[in-house]
């Protein structure tokens, strides 16, 4: 534990750490500049030189090795607020770490509220409030 009281722990910033790692790879190597031209025209990328076969199979195995350690049995929704938080980062690994602090506070906040007694809100707003975050990015996107 990170901070007396709380259940923010060394697991945060392992996150952070490996967020930041996965921006240098990204946005400051060779291999990272091949994933995000397949990941933005594979045809392009393809008649550029690039072997997109290759380089899906190498994606698919750093996003596995990232999520290995995952428990879906605890976690059950971490799909659609990771699905979430990387639609409002939009798909930035340190936009991700703020966002996805924006989403933990929410449910937070959620989870309190629901505890406050003579409050009745319900604990699915945190889920309603959610969506409408996903939906005014990928709205402002249209527009």
């Amino acid at each position: 534990t990170i901070v007396k009281g709380t259940r923010l722990h060394a697991g945060f910033v392992l996150a952070v750490l490996v967020a930041i790692g996965i921006w240098i790879l990204l946005y400051k190597t060779p291999l990272g500049y091949r994933i995000r031209a397949v990941g933005s025209n594979d045809s392009a990328a393809r008649m550029s030189g690039i072997n997109s076969k290759r380089v899906f199979v190498t994606a698919f195995f750093i996003s596995g090795a990232l999520a290995g350690r995952l428990d879906l049995q605890k976690n059950s929704g971490v799909g659609s607020a990771g699905l979430g938080i990387a639609i409002l980062a939009n798909a930035n690994p340190i936009g991700i770490i703020f966002a996805s602090i924006l989403f933990g506070a929410l449910g937070v906040m959620g989870n309190l509220m629901g505890r406050m007694p003579g409050v009745n809100v319900p604990s699915s707003i945190v889920d309603l409030m959610q969506g409408f975050v996903m939906l005014f990015v990928i709205v402002s996107y249209f527009f």
